[in-house]
């Protein structure tokens, strides 16, 4: 709202002044419209008319009345034909006037529905017949002008975050349900049936959106109204108990468990709960998860985690300085009292919110037990006993002599000693020695679900998405153009003859295929692949990456869909480390050594290779190879790592990551971070030397580098299996922090290894600053130069990529990363799912 004047003596007077006027472009039955908006700037109601003309030529008039400061919009019409003209708008009014003109080309309209007789025929609509599918709504607010609007959903993954079915002994997995309403239809899927997490693997094809029914654990197909732009679409994700519902899986990463998004008809995109870019906010397009409240203890900005099953537990215990990853968690069912305690005392939380016992795998590879106690509404008394117990072996549950203080909250640190746990029915559950962890918060299950949303489209991009993208397309200069019917006239226009039909077929299966999996703006990601994924197919925003692959053996089908697997977790391990600006979109794969020389990743028929004994075909990669070099990528088909949770093997996204850690050198140019420029390894060589020649000195920072708290880059291009995001210039501010303590610590380790001052240590990625043929700079910002252009050096070589990249969401392409740029979590998107595979 405008500042409104101060009355002067003519306090009465109205002031009505013209403030907006549109002329819709087109011209029926002889006449131009347009919508005028009147304010009123004055201290009472005013009156008066308003009057059109064209070329001078004049219109209609109407009435108005506009209170003050409310703005109020006027249709008039005046006689006019297609052409360029003047249009005016007067207004008239006791004791005054104003008046409004532009020059605008007006555009024919046969049938009178605000389409220009030229569009329709572009859109292949008919501009004779206002409603071309004879569904009642008039073609410029038909959704779908040329039939039924319906979506299919597709539920790609279901995963449960937390233990859901409770047990006395063991781990229950879950049976997950889903109930989708769609603008008030609902239905009710079957997702697992004693299944945590659920995905399937398939034989992909070189169709995404073929592959879709596939993938899908389950989907459904929904009629919507063609007249309505949104439609809103809730997910209630929950665990079955029999036949019943039992308890809800929170998928929201708002209040309440229940997600809410509105689905756009006209863009085929969606928002509220989920939208594209969320993962600035939450986790990723296309993904829902109800760690998005915080509840599990990660932001959409937390890089050194990711969401897994029991991430939340895991945030509880590193709070309480237990660091380690949870195996299993076992929840005991309808507890009435846990005691923890000694002779000294006994901590007694009675009606505890829930109760679990976690099976806990620590930094130093030990396995332990963790008792975890959730106080939320419980409560907590000490008894301490007046006298001692009368042995050793003496039951915590005994009567004694006792005094009883109500402790209210428990404490902060871990509680050690024996532990009971007593159920309302049946035996006391005994754990045994072992630390407890007690927190207090509202027991929620959190879960996640993949899902994409495909309208009913024979290329999966909506009629009027096809529109705008062509005005994108022209805007940028760029040649081709979507044709929104889909060569919906083709199958229209039928002769009766068979092969006259075929060859209409044949052309409208053309014009969708090339619709579909061509790639307009040159970003090498299909164009539908980009609308489902919240891209831009008119825009180059996200590399898209083609592979070729060769296999040493001749591969069953079950070896097919495990490579098939491990490819795509790997496009999505990428694609989630550059922050949803790279993907794998197609993979030529060929067995038995075919076109073995001319692969891009070469496959090996190896057994459980293991580094150094038998390294000859361990994962590598040449630099920048896939842009320039008949070079390649080497994997084996099974690898051993002295690590816990060691084994990497086709078929599991462990081998997908390193697949993804070696894409990293082969088309980002990335170099190494788990060693220095001269190639040698903090974890071995580095704490040999400190060992060798300072001993015992040595022995705490030599745990520090081990346990990756010291001399540690935490990114995908030192250990991809425990994290996943990109090193920044942060992180590079730490180490040098780090590297010049242990120069100046063990000087003398490194003085006669060569060392002549702490930059030795730099890592690979960092290099000498006297190589030419090194970043000198993080990872990320050497994707941004790469991806940019941008400060790219020379020795980078191949083709420009041009990909618009906007890390500091300004909407517009930035021309350099920010210096406190933190990667997102995410983004989760599952982008693999839309991965063409083409088998040779």
């Amino acid at each position: 709202m405008e500042p409104q004047p101060k009355p002067d003596l003519i306090q009465d007077m109205p002031r009505p002044v013209i403030t907006g006027m549109r002329v819709h472009k087109t011209v029926c039955n002889g006449k131009a419209t347009i919508d005028v908006t009147v304010n009123n700037y004055g201290w009472t109601t005013a009156v008066g008319t308003l009057k059109a003309y064209v070329d001078g030529n004049a219109g209609n008039s109407v009435g108005i009345e506009v209170d003050p400061y409310h703005p109020e919009t006027y249709t008039l019409t005046a006689p006019a034909e297609p052409g360029e003209h003047t249009v005016k708008v007067v207004l008239t009014y006791p004791g005054g006037s104003d008046s409004m003109n532009k020059t605008v080309t007006l555009l024919r309209d046969s049938d009178c529905e605000y389409l220009s007789d030229q569009e329709e025929y572009d859109y292949g609509t008919n501009p004779n017949d206002p409603d071309t599918d004879d569904d009642g709504v008039i073609d410029s607010k038909d959704m779908n002008p040329l039939g039924d609007y319906r979506i299919k959903i597709y539920i790609l993954r279901a995963r449960a975050l937390d233990d859901v079915d409770s047990a006395l002994v063991g781990h229950n997995p879950a049976d997950m349900n889903l109930t989708l309403t769609v603008n008030g239809q609902t239905r009710t899927l079957f997702l697992t049936n004693d299944q945590d997490d659920k995905e399937n693997k398939i034989l992909p094809t070189d169709d995404p959106l073929l592959n879709l029914e596939d993938y899908a654990i389950a989907k459904a197909t929904f009629d919507v109204p063609d007249d309505k732009v949104f439609i809103p679409i809730t997910f209630h994700l929950y665990d079955k108990e029999g036949n019943k519902k039992g308890e809800d899986i929170d998928i929201s990463p708002g209040p309440g468990t229940v997600a809410r998004i509105m689905y756009n008809l006209k863009t085929g995109t969606w928002s509220g709960d989920d939208y594209p870019g969320d993962e600035e906010r939450y986790f990723g397009y296309g993904h829902l998860s109800g760690c998005g409240d915080g509840s599990c203890g990660v932001s959409s900005h937390d890089p050194k985690k990711d969401l897994k099953v029991y991430v939340k537990y895991e945030s509880i215990l590193e709070e309480k300085g237990i660091k380690g990853e949870i195996l299993n968690i076992t929840t005991i069912q309808d507890v009435k009292e846990v005691r923890v305690g000694g002779g000294k005392g006994v901590l007694s939380i009675s009606r505890p919110g829930s109760v679990k016992i976690a099976t806990v795998r620590l930094e130093n590879g030990s396995v332990v037990n963790v008792t975890l106690v959730n106080t939320y509404n419980a409560k907590v008394l000490r008894v301490n006993p007046i006298k001692p117990p009368q042995g050793p072996d003496a039951s915590l549950a005994r009567e004694n002599t006792t005094t009883v203080e109500l402790v209210g909250t428990a404490p902060d640190e871990p509680l050690k000693g024996e532990v009971e746990i007593i159920p309302m029915e049946g035996d006391l559950i005994d754990p045994g020695l072992g630390e407890v962890i007690t927190y207090s918060s509202r027991e929620e299950h959190d879960g996640e679900i993949w899902f994409v949303i495909v309208p009913d489209e024979p290329d999966g991009i909506p009629f009027w998405r096809e529109v705008e993208l062509n005005k994108e397309l022209e805007a940028s200069g760029i040649s081709e153009r979507f044709d929104p019917s889909d060569g919906y006239y083709l199958l229209e226009t039928n002769s009766g003859d068979f092969w006259s039909w075929l060859e209409q077929f044949l052309k409208w299966t053309d014009i969708n295929n090339k619709e579909k999996l061509g790639d307009y703006d040159g970003d090498g990601v299909p164009n539908a692949v980009e609308v489902l994924i919240g891209k831009d197919p008119a825009k180059r925003d996200i590399l898209g990456i083609e592979l070729t692959v060769s296999v040493e053996w001749d591969m069953s089908e079950e070896d097919k869909r495990n490579l098939a697997y491990s490819i795509r977790k790997a496009s999505d391990f990428v694609y989630d480390h550059t922050d949803g600006y790279a993907m794998i979109t197609r993979v030529t794969i060929w067995d038995d050594k075919k076109n073995w020389d001319k692969a891009d990743v070469r496959i090996y028929n190896t057994g459980w290779q293991i580094l150094i004994i038998n390294d000859d075909h361990w994962p590598s990669s040449w630099i920048g190879a896939y842009w320039n070099s008949t070079l390649f990528i080497e994997m084996p088909r099974r690898f051993f790592r002295y690590s816990t949770d060691s084994k990497g093997e086709m078929g599991s996204s462990k081998w997908g990551k390193t697949l993804g850690h070696e894409i990293g050198h082969y088309v980002f140019w990335f170099w190494d971070e788990y060693q220095d420029w001269n190639r040698h390894k903090y974890k071995t060589w580095y704490t040999t030397q400190m060992a060798l020649y300072y001993r015992g000195e040595s022995a705490f920072d030599i745990s520090r580098i081990l346990s990756d708290k010291l001399l540690s880059i935490h990114s995908v291009m030192n250990n991809e299996w425990k994290w996943s995001e990109l090193s920044t210039p942060g992180d590079y501010s730490s180490f040098k922090e780090d590297a010049i303590y242990i120069w100046r610590t063990y000087s003398h380790a490194w003085i006669v290894a060569g060392y002549k001052s702490w930059e030795y240590m730099l890592p690979e990625q960092w290099g000498n600053l006297t190589h030419k043929d090194k970043w000198h700079c993080s990872s990320w910002e050497a994707l941004f130069k790469f991806l940019t252009g941008y400060d790219r050096p020379e020795w980078v070589r191949g083709p420009s990529v041009d990909i618009c990249m906007d890390p500091n969401l300004d909407g517009s392409c930035d021309k350099a990363l920010p210096q406190d740029y933190t990667p997102k979590t995410g983004p989760y998107t599952g982008v693999g799912y839309f991965m063409e595979v083409v088998w040779g």
